[in-house]
């Protein structure tokens, strides 16, 4: 395949019942090998993008699969009735530190990559993951390092836009409704 771009981008290479490969064009001559049989990671030469993409994707995977595992534990765990054992806890504790592991993978890509087209890839994986806010920041921190590059404005603005979304509904949630019943404590305690 051949092609010219402006700015790097990510493309998608897809074959008939197989998986799709994707890649970033930081180069001009990329060498990618691959199993059309089965999906293991690409060897890839001459893209330093795509191999660091292929790294995160890697790492995410993993750490996301053992966050999978705890959490079918824990939820296991519960529908038994099982709520307040040491186990539990122990289990609780641990899938914390995993979640924040898998957020700490989004977050060190974001801010040490400099592919703007893997950061991409990336930022649309921290969409369900990061908090909205930090989210927003993350984007406003490569948009500022990558001004130029289309895909990180395009992100920005529609973030941007779903941000501007949620607050309305949330303003308005309550607009024309009872108020809630209020529970709390007098002045006097």
């Amino acid at each position: 395949l051949s092609g010219a771009d402006t700015q790097q981008n990510l493309y998608m290479i897809s074959f008939k019942n197989n998986p799709a490969v994707i890649l970033v064009n930081d180069a001009e001559k990329i060498n990618i090998d691959f199993d059309l049989k089965g999906f293991n990671y690409p060897d890839v030469k001459g893209s330093e993008a795509t191999k660091e993409m292929y790294a995160f994707i890697k790492d995410f995977w993993q750490k996301d699969s053992i966050l999978s595992d705890s959490y079918y534990r824990l939820d296991s765990i519960g529908k038994q009735g099982i709520h307040d054992s040491a186990y539990t806890m122990q289990l609780q504790q641990q899938y914390t530190k995993q979640l924040n592991a898998l957020d700490d993978v989004i977050r060190n890509f974001i801010k040490k990559s400099n592919n703007p087209a893997a950061i991409c890839f990336v930022l649309d994986k921290a969409k369900g993951a990061i908090a909205p806010d930090e989210l927003n920041g993350m984007v406003l921190d490569a948009s500022k390092r990558f001004p130029a590059h289309s895909g990180i404005a395009i992100f920005k603005s529609a973030l941007a836009q779903a941000m501007q979304n949620e607050n309305a509904n949330a303003a308005s949630a309550l607009l024309n409704k009872p108020a809630p019943d209020l529970t709390m404590t007098d002045a006097k305690g």
